[in-house]
This record gives C-alpha cells, structure tokens and sequence, in this order.
C-alpha cells in the first residue's frame, strides 16, 4: 500500500502547487493586496487539489500503449473474454509453461505450486465487481493465495482486495496483454468486436505526461523573471499558461508504457 500512497501524495503536492503558482501570478497582476492574492491563490489551490483527489479515485487505471499494441490488446482481451473456462485453462496452461512456472490443472483453475497461487478467470465485457471476487475467494481452497486475472477491475475491487494481507492478487488486461506479448502468445480470435478508436492528434513528444512537470518549471522560471522585467504581463501570462498546460498534460497526457514485471512471481 506504501507504493500506491507516495506516489498519489507527490501528484496532489503538484496539482497544489501548480495551480498555486498559476493563480498567485494572474491574481497580483489584477490585486493590489498581496495577502490577498496569496490568501485566495491557497484557497484556489486546496479546492483543485480536493477535486483532483476525488477524481483520482473514479478514475481507471489505464496504461499507454502504442496504437498497434492498443488495438491488439483489444482484440485480445476480447477473445478472453469469449472463451470458457476450460478453454482458458488450456491456453494458460500453455503460457505457464512457456514462463517456465510449475503449475497444476484444475477444474477450471491452475494452481502455481511454487508460490501456493490458484488462478482464476474472471474475464467480462464490464467491469470486474467485488461479488464476482468474494465467489472466487470462496470457491479457493483454503491457505492458498488467489491470483484473478480479468479485463478491468472496479474501484471498490481495487479497494477490497488490500483487505485481505496479500491473499488476492488482481492482473488486469493491460498487465496481462503485456505478458502475452512478452512471450508472443496470443489466444486464436474467435470474433471481431468492433469498438470505437478514440485518437490522439497531438504530437506525442510534445503532450507526454513526463512533459508536465517540465512545462510547470518553466512556467515558474518565467513568473520568476516577471519580477525583474519593465513588462511583466507577457512574462506572466505565458508563464500561468505553460504552468496550466502542465496540469492538463499531468491529467491527461501520454504515459509511457509501464516495466512490466511478472505477476505470477512474487
């Protein structure tokens, strides 16, 4: 849990800053009062950061891939989610045993006996509920952990599974498409599921989330040098506009493909 709360106290830290920063540069240009630019800069600042907590929580994990791997995943994921269980055991019997992890068949289940995991299956076209977990946790024999892989998992899923000391591990499609590709093993597709392509037409150099802190450096370099220049305007106003920008690729630019680790290993 550790891993997951550093990194969501150091990207409220930025929001904060970021809009502090962006605010505090046009509200001293239009308030005489620095208390009070700096008093309602704060305010600003803690309400964007709130907002962007409450949203970080609704929003889905999701990992950039490129266009090519992104619409193979689909097609993949797809063709998991069509398959029967058995059908399933069979083809990830196959990729055990090209990752060289010793495994048993069971009734619509493996079981890895190295790390005393049983896998299972919970592949749909929605979202993975705690429902269809707890079943999976009962129908697990007792003193194994649970390894469940499926397409995508809700939020109370993801908030659930914690709960149970390390019992319940969740591999999600964008993990699990990776580990397919790592060892180029694909399932036969079955059918064709067609779903809308959503595109990018910004240079991705150019609005890659890396970028975002980048930019907000920038933005603060040029607010900084406002104080020095006969015209601070323009220094002002293309430094709060690199520092927005910075926000808006931080929560919706391009994140480069995860290192991708085996989710069957601890």
């Amino acid at each position: 849990m550790r891993k997951k709360i550093i990194p969501a106290v150091l990207d409220l830290i930025f929001v904060f800053l970021a809009t502090l920063a962006a605010s505090f540069a046009l509200l001293r240009f239009y308030l005489k009062s620095l208390f009070w630019a700096t008093a309602l800069s704060v305010a600003f600042a803690t309400l964007t950061a709130l907002l962007f907590r409450s949203i970080s929580k609704r929003k889905d994990v999701t990992y950039s891939l490129k266009k090519e791997d992104a619409q193979k995943m689909e097609d993949v994921l797809n063709t998991l989610c069509l398959m029967t269980d058995s059908e399933l055991t069979q083809f990830f019997s196959k990729l055990f045993l090209k990752m060289d992890i010793p495994f048993k068949t069971e009734e619509n289940a493996l079981f890895l006996t190295e790390t005393g995991a049983e896998v299972r299956f919970c592949f749909t076209f929605s979202k993975v509920h705690e429902g269809m977990i707890t079943d999976l946790y009962k129908r697990a024999d007792k003193g194994r952990k649970l390894i469940v892989l499926g397409r995508v998992f809700s939020e109370e899923v993801l908030q659930l599974t914690p709960r149970f000391a390390g019992r319940i591990r969740l591999v999600d499609g964008a993990n699990l498409y990776l580990t397919l590709k790592r060892f180029e093993l694909f399932p036969e597709q079955k059918e064709q599921v067609e779903e809308k392509k959503h595109r990018l037409n910004l240079p991705k150099a150019m609005f890659n989330r890396k970028r975002a802190r980048q930019y907000f450096l920038y933005g603060l370099a040029l607010e900084f040098f406002s104080l020095f220049v006969f015209y601070p305007v323009y220094y002002i106003c293309f430094g709060a506009a690199l520092i927005v920008f910075s926000v808006v690729c931080f929560f919706f630019g391009i994140r480069d493909e995860p290192e991708m680790l085996n989710p069957f290993k601890d």
